[in-house]
């Protein structure tokens, strides 16, 4: 199986043309990394993405990310990232624009906690062949947990990942005062923007409930023995008629943030 969705990653996350492969690698200094579970992967399985965080552009080709994996059981995963390849886009189209979209460099590790219990492993060992961060691993039925101290070149945001098993990895945020005529929806998605939350494309919000990704696990991670936390407060602006005529004032609204299906 994890032969099959390495294969499976490579194609999502190609990683070298035979094109490519007389060019120089580039070396990745600094790669943020996270834990996601795709549609096609079963339950016990999550992939570790790493991605170089500034966006390429111009007249470049580039490929992901290039690496090495390797286990000593009882102890350690190595993770040993080489760096990627960039090659230039020849043309005799005078009208192509070679600022047309980003490119994002990147790669993604399939994983089993299964395979990772078996082998008993209990740190995973990144290293970009000047820097070795490391993370310590936890797992138990709910959640695994990749927490490291003092990372240096491959970050995490909080420096610990989180996959919770079952929820896959969304997170709800409840602002429960709000009324059915306030506009919020944008106001919350730059709410959850600053607390590294992504929309949840496949989650319509209803309610006042809003559906986001938290890849990093920080915000599921802080979750009460209750099931929720209070994330923080949103202003919205409401008509009030007034002496002087009719003004918008700001109303503070609490956010509150649970697992989906939750109820306040």
């Amino acid at each position: 199986m994890i032969k099959f969705l390495t294969l499976l990653a490579l194609l999502i996350f190609p990683q070298t043309s035979f094109a490519e492969e007389t060019k120089e690698l580039i070396p990745a200094r600094i790669i943020n990394v996270s834990l996601i579970h795709p549609d096609y992967m079963e339950a016990e399985q999550f992939g570790i993405l790493m991605k170089v965080p500034n966006a390429m552009s111009g007249c470049y080709d580039v490929s992901g990310l290039e690496f090495e994996t390797s286990f000593i059981d009882g102890n350690y995963m190595d993770i040993k990232v080489n760096g990627y390849r960039r090659t230039p886009i020849k043309t005799k189209d005078v009208s192509f624009d070679c600022n047309v979209g980003t490119k994002v460099i990147s790669a993604m590790i399939p994983l089993s906690t299964n395979d990772l219990r078996d082998r008993r492993i209990r740190q995973i060992r990144f290293n970009n062949g000047s820097v070795e961060d490391n993370y310590d691993i936890s797992i138990n039925d709910a959640n695994i947990t990749l927490t490291a101290e003092r990372p240096l070149a491959f970050k995490a945001m909080g420096n610990t990942l989180v996959h919770n098993f079952g929820g896959a990895g969304i997170v709800a945020l409840h602002v429960p005062m709000a009324d059915k005529g306030d506009d919020i929806a944008q106001v919350v998605k730059n709410f959850a923007h600053k607390n590294a939350l992504t929309p949840a494309e496949n989650k319509p919000s209803e309610n006042n409930v809003f559906y986001f990704m938290d890849e990093s696990g920080k915000t599921l991670s802080q979750l009460s023995a209750d099931g929720y936390i209070e994330l923080g407060t949103i202003s919205i602006l409401r008509p009030y008629n007034s002496g002087e005529g009719l003004r918008r004032l700001p109303v503070p609204f609490k956010v509150f943030a649970t697992r989906p299906n939750t109820t306040l």
